[in-house]
């Protein structure tokens, strides 16, 4: 399988990487600066220059057919609109499958980053209220974790596990 990875410099996404790798996959990681990136060296890992905020780059890092695994966080006010810049770049490459994984807005972080979105606009023609509507997705787990607050490495963890 190829997988393309967001967000592999960090945290959750060095275990996505590490995962993947460890399991055989052909990985594509896409990060802002590859001369910083210090990700493992293997012959099945290709880094690609790009940034959430420049769809075309995104979606030229995304290979036909991959599933693309998002550990993509941010640290503070200043990087909002980031997650959804990205979920939109990697929407529009229309890769195979997506998994996006995130704990923003909640913990510590929820008085980091506050409202993560502000819309001018309501999102739902009818609607009143300009509070983003975020859509309940229901999750299937047999997961013995689901539901659990998990250390930031095994979050990522987890998740390669599922790949």
């Amino acid at each position: 399988m190829r997988i393309t990875v967001l967000g592999a410099t960090g945290g959750t996404g060095r275990h996505l990487v590490a995962q993947a790798l460890g399991r055989g996959h052909q990985v594509d990681v896409i990060v802002r600066d590859p001369a910083s990136a210090a990700l493992p060296a293997s012959p099945r890992l290709t880094i690609h220059r790009g940034d959430v905020h420049d769809p075309a780059s995104i979606a030229a890092a995304i290979s036909p057919g991959s599933a693309v695994v998002s550990g993509l966080g941010v640290s503070g006010k200043s990087q909002a609109g980031t997650l959804t810049a990205g979920a939109r770049a990697v929407v529009a490459a229309q890769p195979a499958r997506i998994v996006w994984l995130g704990a923003i807005g909640t913990g510590r972080s929820a008085d980091a980053v506050g409202r993560l979105t502000a819309h001018p606009a309501p999102l739902s023609p009818g609607s009143s209220s300009t509070r983003p509507r975020i859509p309940r997705i229901p999750v299937r787990s047999s997961s013995p974790t689901r539901n659990k607050r998990l250390p930031r490495r095994d979050t990522g963890e987890t998740a390669g596990r599922r790949l």
